[in-house]
């Protein structure tokens, strides 16, 4: 038999996690946003480029398990520690060899910063989804499950960065 409160409290539960969910997404997106108009578009573009072989490296990496954590999801944290090691290392490497500047128009770059805010945002989200499995720390709602989390939405994350370059190459 339908009952109307065990109805009103999935919905309720459903609309609280999104809300958590977009609040989370939402704050990475400003945070990189402001990222790239405080610290320049270099950073966020080799933030961007160090997080695919990063990815590769933590899909790859043949150690997992041989280090105890006394964790209940070790195996999740263990990928997002190699993750985010190997993303320092190679953006750190990186950094001095990327060099790049936004366009003068204030529109146009506040643009540019948004455009590399969303793909960095997207990208991360992503690789946390598929390749780090963040889903086993929380349970998020079906609308970022769909975003994120599936192999489509992983390789349509992948692409939006190559797509966007024309974006940010002036001749």
């Amino acid at each position: 038999m339908f009952d109307p409160t065990e109805f009103e409290s999935s919905i309720r539960t459903s609309l609280t996690s999104v809300g958590v969910d977009i609040f989370g997404v939402l704050s990475l997106l400003a945070l990189a946003t402001a990222a790239a108009l405080t610290r320049g578009k270099d950073v966020l573009l080799t933030i961007l480029v160090a997080l695919y072989p990063a990815a590769l490296i933590t899909q790859t990496f043949p150690y997992y398990g041989r280090v105890s954590l006394e964790l209940a999801n070790s195996d999740t944290y263990e990928r997002l520690i190699v993750l985010l090691i190997s993303s320092i290392i190679i953006f750190t490497v990186m950094r001095k060899y990327l060099k790049s500047t936004f366009q003068l128009r204030v529109v146009w770059r506040f643009v540019e910063a948004l455009v590399l805010a969303v793909s960095i945002t997207g990208l991360f989200l992503a690789v946390l989804f598929n390749v780090v499995n963040i889903a086993t720390l929380y349970s998020f709602s079906v609308v970022f499950y769909a975003l994120f989390a599936t192999p489509v939405a992983l390789f349509g994350w992948l692409l939006v960065p190559i797509v966007s370059i024309p974006l940010f190459v002036r001749p």
